[in-house]
């Protein structure tokens, strides 16, 4: 059995995924498998960072770093940083 993340990966969590399926089926429920990236559009990551009002912002995980600090630059309140390994900051 491998570790894909959508499916139980140790004896444990079988025994509880059959037990969900189990009630799933008792209660007459379907069940759907959807995949969500966990990656958010840059517009979002905007809105979020506005509000909860950030003071700074570290991209850290982006394929257009430089295109994704040009969009939050406008942000007023917030610091817009791309880091660089081993170097330490301050919050």
């Amino acid at each position: 059995m491998g570790t894909s993340p959508n499916k139980p990966f140790n004896e444990e969590m079988e025994i509880s995924f059959d037990k969900f399926l189990r009630w799933l089926q008792e209660f007459g429920l379907p069940l759907y498998k959807i995949h969500c990236s966990g990656h958010a559009m840059p517009f979002d990551l905007k809105f979020a960072a506005q509000q909860i009002q950030a003071r700074k912002v570290f991209i850290i995980h982006s394929e257009q770093p430089a295109i994704l600090k040009g969009l939050l630059a406008d942000m007023k309140m917030s610091e817009v940083l791309l880091p660089t390994f081993g170097q330490e900051y301050a919050i």
